[in-house]
């Protein structure tokens, strides 16, 4: 029997997004949720990695936080997976961290090549 499974190369969204997650807690705001278009998905009930999995698992989702400012109010950030490094975050709920968070890490990531990965494919 042969093996026929090949090695490609494809793009890899997660350091982007765990990247924005992490500026995002650090500035003091808590990440409540995820929904890829196919599901919502709790943050504690998924872990960070597991989180970011699903938040990545299509072209587009949305990321639900609290802010210091915004209180019990969940806001939404718009992630668009396939834009270029910097580009990330298409649209939000403005809030003054979301603000700086955001133009912080477009500014960080907008000079860099696109992270990218290996994969294996029978």
């Amino acid at each position: 029997m042969t093996n026929t499974s090949t090695v490609r190369k494809i793009n890899d969204w997660a350091p982007e997004v765990r990247s924005l997650l992490k500026a995002l807690v650090s500035a003091g705001c808590t990440l409540v949720s995820g929904d890829n278009g196919e599901e919502e998905f709790l943050f504690k009930a998924a872990g960070l990695e597991a989180f970011i999995e699903n938040l990545i698992a299509c072209d587009e989702s949305r990321l639900y936080v609290k802010t210091p400012a915004s209180g019990e109010e969940v806001l939404w950030l718009y992630l668009v997976l396939g834009n270029s490094p910097g580009e990330l975050v298409c649209d939000y709920i403005f809030d003054g961290v979301i603000d700086t968070v955001v133009n912080a890490e477009a500014d960080k990531w907008e000079s860099r090549k696109q992270p990218t990965k290996l994969v294996s494919r029978a």
